[in-house]
């Protein structure tokens, strides 16, 4: 159905029916005391963090309109809309002034949540919006049964996929519960699992558009989990997972839908299979290969540890290099992506740390750029001349993401630490720790200096056992048997040459680097 804007009425028509959707989009569609009336509710958080947009009018003088089919779910005495893809309303000549006012409300509560620098908030955020595959999406999020035991919770966690959504980082949902392998399924517990995941996919949708992002349930019956029955079982409804079709899946990315998927798979007879909903997770993020894979719960805490780390570590090597996967809670989300902190447990497989004693076998030109993208300074040219016949034990990662130089300084007995750095996508991910723990053990004594205003000494002085400071530069140390060392230690680290050149031109401006 087209309608044109060949005459006034049909124009008037066009115009009301477009006001009427807009209006259906934008009214309240959950309604947690109907879904949670026998738990009391809990307080719900700074309404500043996760308000819903609200829904303004777009200044028009045209309105067109193209639709095709629309279904309507009941929710009890509610109702949502959902389109296909064909299903939209465009608007021209929008206030931008208005736009801009909402992009910057949206970045405001953002910031409110995550309560980080904005300049760390930004790294971030440069680093999960490079991948340009509009159906690739950014991450597969389990979400276990206990967060919709929690409105507050899950309210807040629709607000921050949401944030991802407007910010061009695709989020895949999939829930359900965690199903012990040994146990049996009988056909009505299968059915009542199934009321409640469809009840769970319903909530979840009403909750992402009131927050302003489209999304879409993938109900059974579309044949995206293939599964097969687990036959020693009695009833025989515990199904695996054998193959997830993602054509439905990407489709929904392709329009910009967020696709929410339940743990409940159909075998190749039609026969509806209940499914673990890890498993069913891990198999979506090995067909898609997402940048992040999150699990959440309540706690942000790893159940069952010995089984869920040996699955993960299965999932990531499975995985692209840069893939991870988080374990935190549901209303953390935003806080686990966009600080270096975190807010949970991360895994990642990280590269090789190899130790070398002299440059022989070392690219020096990477060596170069790693060293001076980690400082966001440029080496002196003369530099690794200088240090060359005081290496104790270059530390460098296989794919130089990761340094760390120590010397023997003449007439000094305790090991110099002369840099540690570490790149900038990798940091945040465990390799700064992973390369720390490395130089600790070879090494029981060691000091080093920082500059007073490297953001790193945070980090150095929760790892040393003393320092001294003279308003320029930090001298760290740890492992010295005799305090008194401190003082030779303190005026060999001030009197050694710069590094690098001024900082009248050290500046590179290519990147933010933190």
């Amino acid at each position: 159905m087209c309608l044109c804007n060949t005459d006034d009425s049909m124009k008037k028509s066009a115009r009301n029916l477009s006001l009427s959707i807009l209006k259906m989009r934008g009214c309240n569609l959950y309604n947690p005391e109907r879904f949670y009336q026998t738990m009391p509710l809990q307080k719900l958080r700074d309404c500043s963090r996760a308000s819903r947009p609200k829904l303004k009018l777009l200044q028009s003088t045209d309105f067109r309109l193209g639709w095709s089919s629309m279904l309507s779910y009941v929710v009890g005495p509610q109702c949502s809309l959902y389109t296909s893809e064909q299903a939209y309303v465009t608007a021209t000549h929008v206030n931008t002034s208005e736009q801009s006012l909402e992009n910057f409300n949206d970045l405001k509560r953002f910031l409110d949540t995550v309560g980080s620098d904005p300049k760390e908030v930004r790294y971030w955020m440069k680093q999960f919006q490079r991948s340009t595959d509009p159906l690739k999406p950014f991450c597969v999020v389990l979400i276990e049964d206990d967060v919709f035991k929690r409105p507050d919770m899950l309210s807040h966690l629709c607000s921050g996929l949401s944030f991802l959504q407007r910010n061009e980082m695709k989020s895949v949902i999939v829930h359900g519960e965690r199903i012990p392998s040994c146990e049996d399924i009988s056909l009505d517990k299968l059915q009542e699992s199934r009321n409640t995941f469809v009840r769970n996919s319903m909530i979840l949708v009403n909750m992402l558009e009131a927050h302003g992002a489209k999304a879409r349930p993938l109900f059974t019956g579309n044949n995206i989990l293939v599964a097969e029955k687990l036959h020693q079982c009695r009833f025989g409804m515990l199904g695996q997972l054998k193959e997830v079709n993602t054509n439905l899946i990407k489709w929904c990315l392709g329009s910009n839908h967020i696709p929410v998927i339940y743990s409940i798979g159909e075998s190749v007879q039609g026969q509806l299979l209940d499914l673990d909903c890890l498993s069913t997770a891990q198999r979506v993020a090995e067909e898609l290969e997402p940048i992040k894979v999150l699990q959440l719960n309540t706690n942000g805490g790893i159940q069952s540890a010995d089984n869920q780390i040996y699955s993960i570590s299965r999932l990531l090597d499975r995985l692209p290099n840069q893939s991870s996967v988080v374990i935190t809670s549901a209303d953390t989300l935003l806080q686990e992506l966009f600080t270096h902190h975190g807010s949970g447990t991360m895994f990642k497989n990280t590269e090789r740390i190899h130790t070398y004693k002299n440059y022989d076998d070392v690219d020096l030109n990477r060596l170069y750029h790693l060293i001076t993208r980690s400082f966001h300074r440029r080496l002196r040219a003369e530099y690794f001349s200088q240090v060359i016949n005081n290496i104790d034990t270059l530390y460098l990662s296989e794919n130089y993401n990761a340094v760390a130089v120590i010397t023997k300084e003449a007439g000094i007995e305790v090991p110099y630490m002369d840099k540690f750095g570490v790149s900038s996508q990798n940091q945040g991910q465990g390799t700064a720790e992973m390369l720390w723990q490395m130089v600790r053990q070879d090494y029981q004594t060691l000091f080093w200096r920082s500059r007073h205003t490297n953001a790193i000494n945070p980090w150095y002085f929760k790892r040393s056992e003393g320092s001294w400071s003279n308003g320029k530069w930090i001298v760290f140390w740890y492992g010295l048997s005799d305090p008194k060392l401190s003082y030779e230690l303190v005026e060999h680290a001030l009197s050694l040459p710069e590094s690098f050149v001024s900082e009248a031109d050290h500046l590179i401006e290519a990147e933010d680097y933190h």
